[in-house]
């Protein structure tokens, strides 16, 4: 078994995520890792970029909802207007603009680099990639748990392993979805009938997904969703895919196997918005 690991971050020396690679050396061998570290902001964001990106955010939101089964045409209009009262601020506002373009920059900086550590693992001769953001943080006490998680790993099917907490699925409404849950007391894992993710905290990619998400980010038909955050890029990923009929073996572990710092207050978020949250 051949496991990559991928840690996303800005350049930064000490990071928590450095440090789960390290333990992850303890537990499994034949760990290897790269950073894709390099942010380059895009200075072509402008005020009709920000307008695009609303727009996007606005139907791929209303899609999102569709495949949760939770769409409704009060939620569209709400969502409709929320939407075009953010598109005004910007307008009228200069901090809101200003702030907005620094949002979107990062974003998609963040964006392109998680695109980039799976172009590098597709190069490579390994079979699993583990991508991790700046803020994944060792948890001791799932260590056993994340081992044997590492030793299950199949090529069989498409994988995706969210082991990097987030929302609540209930906070997410994507319960529906939820097609098996297994363990008792504290220890959960959740399989979804169609893929979701709440977090680009932690997850662990097999090679037959990682070549399902690359072909997906090159269709034409997602690439307004380069704009978008991760999560929400990933999200549309999981939609596109799901509408090609493509199976996907996709779970959440809960509690995290890694924790997400910057949600348990560890790690401040960069997101002006999200202190506090990622």
């Amino acid at each position: 078994m051949k496991i990559l690991v991928a840690v996303v971050h800005n350049n930064e020396e000490d990071i928590p995520a450095h440090r789960v690679v390290e333990e992850l050396r303890k537990i499994e061998a034949g760990i290897h890792h790269f950073d894709v570290s390099d942010q380059q902001l895009d200075d072509s964001v402008d005020l009709l970029t920000l307008a695009r990106f609303a727009i996007n955010q606005y139907r791929i939101e209303r899609r999102w909802r569709e495949y949760r089964q939770r769409s409704s045409v009060l939620k569209d209009i709400a969502s409709a207007k929320d939407t075009l009262l953010w598109m005004m601020r910007l307008g009228v506002s200069r901090k809101h603009y200003l702030k907005a373009k620094t949002i979107r920059q990062i974003e998609i900086a963040v964006n392109q680099k998680h695109v980039d550590a799976w172009e590098k693992f597709k190069q490579s001769a390994f079979d699993f990639l583990l991508v991790m953001e700046s803020d994944a943080t060792w948890v001791h006490s799932q260590s056993s748990r994340l081992a044997r998680t590492i030793a299950s790993l199949t090529l069989d099917t498409p994988l995706y392993l969210n082991i990097g907490g987030g929302f609540d699925p209930q906070a997410l409404e994507i319960e529906r979805l939820i097609a098996q849950r297994e363990g008792e007391g504290g220890e959960v894992v959740l399989t979804f009938s169609k893929p979701v993710t709440n977090t680009a905290c932690a997850y662990i990619l097999n090679r037959p997904m990682v070549q399902i998400l690359l072909d997906s980010a090159l269709d034409a038909s997602t690439r307004a969703w380069r704009q978008l955050g991760i999560d929400w890029r990933v999200n549309g990923l999981f939609l596109h895919i799901n509408g090609t009929g493509v199976n996907v073996t996709c779970t959440s572990f809960y509690p995290p196997l890694l924790d997400h710092g910057s949600m348990i207050g560890m790690v401040e978020s960069w997101h002006p918005d999200r202190k506090g949250f990622s």
